[in-house]
């Protein structure tokens, strides 16, 4: 009898049973579904990561490049370096990045960056053109040799301008005054002349396919060479 007792509890502590196996399995595909979302949203945000840096470093470039080119207008003959001062466009002739850009007699090209407030956010594009040597007279209506999308996804409109400036009007005064507000165009050639700086503000989506996520990036450009050509 006591043989058949100890054989009895013996068979028993031997196996497992159906609902003990069942339990286990689900609780096995519990913890791979949680290490499989856990994997799937690593590499997710290791995408977002890249993307995100690709996007800041590409915005960067394009408006550094925008900057010196700015800051390095010079004139043509007849003309001033700035041939476009606006909110959303800025139109200005140089050298920046041509062969022999430091000897005296290369002349400088027309370069233009602009974009459309009016689109929608997903078209909205910050855009470099590049116009023909020696343009000036109805510089708009000659086609360009090269579009650059300088930024692809901008979300500047028309309450954000892009461009403001900063120049010395005729009677020797500082524009904006200190209680002015932001100078978004000068029209007047001799204005644009005396243009000290151009303050460069834009907004780009780091994250276009989902909801906007902005960085800002803020520059200023100082003319500095504005000398004509003759």
């Amino acid at each position: 009898m006591g043989d058949a007792h100890r054989t009895g509890r013996s068979s028993r502590q031997a196996g497992i049973t159906m609902m003990e196996f069942l339990i286990a399995a689900v609780i096995g595909v519990i913890i791979s579904g949680v290490l499989i979302m856990m994997w799937i949203n690593i590499g997710r945000s290791s995408a977002m990561t890249v993307s995100h840096a690709e996007a800041r470093d590409f915005a960067r470039s394009g408006i550094a490049r925008l900057s010196r080119e700015v800051r390095d207008a010079e004139a043509l003959p007849g003309y001033v370096a700035v041939l476009e001062a606006g909110p959303t466009s800025i139109v200005v002739t140089t050298t920046f990045n041509r062969s022999g850009a430091d000897v005296e007699t290369t002349k400088p090209r027309v370069v233009r960056y602009w974009y459309d407030p009016t689109l929608p956010a997903d078209q909205r594009r910050l855009y470099r053109d590049l116009y023909p040597d020696g343009v000036t007279d109805d510089w708009a209506s000659y086609a360009y040799e090269r579009r650059d999308v300088i930024i692809p996804h901008l979300l500047n409109v028309e309450s954000t301008p892009a461009f403001t400036y900063t120049y010395i009007d005729g009677d020797g005064d500082r524009m904006p005054g200190t209680d002015d507000p932001p100078v978004l165009t000068v029209t007047d050639p001799d204005d644009r002349a005396r243009i000290l700086l151009v303050s460069i503000h834009v907004l780009v989506d780091l994250d276009p396919d989902r909801a906007p996520n902005p960085m800002e990036i803020s520059t200023q450009a100082q003319l500095r060479n504005q000398r004509v050509l003759y």
